[in-house]
């Protein structure tokens, strides 16, 4: 079965900041014989002339066929259209980024130094159980804090998405990514979407990966408490009074996503 390709209205193509994104090609089949209707679709799909999912545009490898058309002409015997489309090759340059940035309200013990916020009074002389003491008192306090949070959507051929998803779910940017240092983003959400059967080549899912920036990390820091104020006392040791706990995975973000 002989294939005329782009003989009746040629190829369509759609281009994105400089970029072939979509392409759409049509092939003219007049095989000999008699043919049924259903024996024509099927020789159709089946002829080693046309694409299969996954094969790339001819001249073209960032384009793969994504889906196939078979449409039987009317009034013209044993002749059909095929019709197919290519789409971007799906890389870690596919994925789109959005996102925005809010006030959250956190509490802290340290200033924006790292350094323990700490209060002290004086009693007066005539106080009757601290007369004229000072008393030291490491402070918790509320504060207003931006947090930015970064979307990314984009395809992926993976086998199990679940695992994928379970993989980067609560895991740290190892390295610096998106403008930040290490352990100051958290991807905190991970949405998938089947695309295609998969039938003879790897599915391919439709990803949306959430990231949640901290501005002091998201490393987990904890506190000795003083039992008589349910505060932290003055002057805590680093690493002793108060010290961070190892909780968060840790990925490099660049491995799969580049920031524009």
């Amino acid at each position: 079965m002989a294939v005329l390709w782009d003989t009746i209205e040629g190829m369509e193509a759609t281009e994105q900041e400089g970029n072939i994104t979509s392409l759409t090609r049509r092939g003219l089949v007049n095989p000999d014989g008699t043919w049924t209707n259903s024996q024509m679709l099927w020789a159709c799909f089946n002829d080693p002339g046309v694409p299969r999912y996954g094969d790339f545009a001819p001249g073209n490898t960032n384009l793969i066929c994504v889906s196939r058309k078979v449409k039987l002409l009317r009034n013209c015997k044993n002749k059909a259209e095929i019709f197919c489309d290519y789409a971007t090759l799906p890389d870690s340059n596919s994925f789109i980024f959005s996102g925005g940035t809010s006030l959250n309200g956190v509490t802290t013990q340290v200033d924006r130094n790292e350094n323990q916020i700490v209060v002290a009074h004086q009693w007066p002389e005539d106080d009757e159980d601290l007369p004229g003491a000072t008393e030291y008192q490491g402070v918790e306090l509320n504060v207003m804090m931006p947090q930015t949070t970064l979307s990314a959507i984009g395809q992926l051929p993976v086998d199990y998405p679940d695992l994928l998803s379970e993989l980067w779910v609560g895991s740290m940017n190892a390295t610096a990514w998106a403008g930040a240092a290490p352990f100051k983003y958290l991807c905190t959400r991970v949405d998938f979407k089947g695309l295609d059967n998969g039938i003879g080549r790897q599915r391919r899912w439709l990803f949306t990966f959430e990231f949640q920036k901290n501005l002091t990390g998201w490393i987990p820091q904890t506190w000795f408490i003083d039992k008589r104020t349910g505060r932290p006392p003055r002057w805590l040791i680093p690493g002793v009074g108060y010290r961070s706990v190892d909780w968060y995975g840790l990925l490099d973000f660049n491995y799969l996503f580049g920031v524009r």
